[in-house]
């Protein structure tokens, strides 16, 4: 849609673009995208700090292997890695909580200082301190994990809005979209479409209303 707009002294009319909604024109939001086994992307995030904040909307059906974060293959430090449903950081130590289940439920994790609090799909409240820190050299990943520079997307899911804030500031901002035939997220941060980065690729859920 455009509209016009005269604002010059000339009295030049000029036409500017207004924006529907908070993606630009041609792209359509999805409540969630459908993640197949072996469809990821990376959301290029390498955190700076040791206040990392994510929210995730999502649910699994099945979490074989990785479904977000990164592994520095050097030290076995974890960025905030998700894999077979349990949440990693640092060192590898572990929250025991199941994250997902099979509904839609947003999860939150917050990462301070060596402690993470997370809350589950059931809004249960966990806590977790690791030594080491948060690093993610490789981008922290979406819908899989890197692992000793390998990939692992096994996992099956449903992902929607994905937020992530590092030292309080918000630097990605993902939202489930598709353009034409093609499915993934729209960062609204940086203004860039993000797909699968395999032959894999995700499938659209119902329009977001």
């Amino acid at each position: 849609e455009k509209c016009l707009l005269v604002t010059d002294e000339n009295n030049i009319p000029h036409w500017y673009e207004i924006v529907t909604g908070r993606l630009p024109d041609g792209y359509t939001e999805l409540e969630y995208i459908n993640k197949p086994s072996g469809a990821y992307t990376n959301s290029g995030i390498k955190f700076t700090s040791e206040n990392v904040t994510i929210e995730i909307t999502g649910s699994s059906s099945s979490m074989a292997s990785g479904m977000f974060g990164a592994q520095d293959s050097s030290n076995n430090h974890s960025a905030l890695l998700i894999y077979a449903n349990r949440l990693y950081a640092g060192e590898m130590g572990f929250a025991d909580a199941t994250i997902f289940d099979s509904d839609l439920h947003k999860i939150i994790i917050e990462a301070n200082n060596k402690n993470i609090t997370l809350t589950n799909y059931a809004g249960e409240v966990v806590n977790l301190s690791y030594t080491q820190s948060i690093q993610s050299r490789n981008g922290w990943y979406i819908g899989g994990m890197i692992s000793n520079n390998s990939v692992l997307a096994d996992s099956i899911g449903r992902v929607g809005i994905i937020k992530i804030w590092d030292n309080g500031n918000l630097v990605f901002h993902g939202i489930p979209a598709k353009y034409g035939e093609e499915i993934g997220f729209y960062d609204i941060v940086q203004n860039r479409f993000l797909t699968s980065m395999s032959e894999q690729k995700f499938t659209a859920g119902p329009v977001a209303e």
